[in-house]
């Protein structure tokens, strides 16, 4: 038996240097068997455990768990979705309402620049 830096390895069960699962075992000791390839843990750890539709139990979903945390996430997304987009709008409108507000305002302005200007050669021509 070989010991490496961070858990014993035994040469049965494949290269030393593979990575092995390390979860605590019921007499305390960590786990030596390899792990699942690209998870962290061996399939008796839950390196390879299925949900929903891949699992072999899956009958039809009305209480599946998964399922439901999906579809909360896609409501709470479109829901930030559409309050992002009332935002936009709402800015974009208060934007527009600023515009014609000092449209109307330079428009209100020049008229009665030019009722003074027509009033004052009202009373030139006199």
């Amino acid at each position: 038996m070989q010991v490496s830096a961070t858990h014993e390895t035994v040469s049965n069960f494949g290269s030393p240097h593979a990575r092995r699962c390390g979860s605590k075992t019921r007499c305390g000791a960590p786990c030596r068997n390899l792990a699942v390839r690209g998870m962290k843990r061996c399939r008796m750890h839950g390196g390879k455990s299925l949900a929903g539709i891949a699992h072999p139990n899956y009958k039809h979903g009305w209480y599946a768990a998964d399922i439901f945390h999906q579809l909360k996430r896609e409501m709470v997304r479109d829901y930030r979705r559409r309050e992002k987009f009332r935002r936009e709008v709402a800015a974009l409108l208060e934007r527009e309402r600023l515009a014609r507000e000092a449209a109307d305002t330079a428009h209100e302005q020049q008229r009665k620049r030019h009722k003074w200007k027509a009033e004052a050669l009202r009373r030139l021509s006199k």
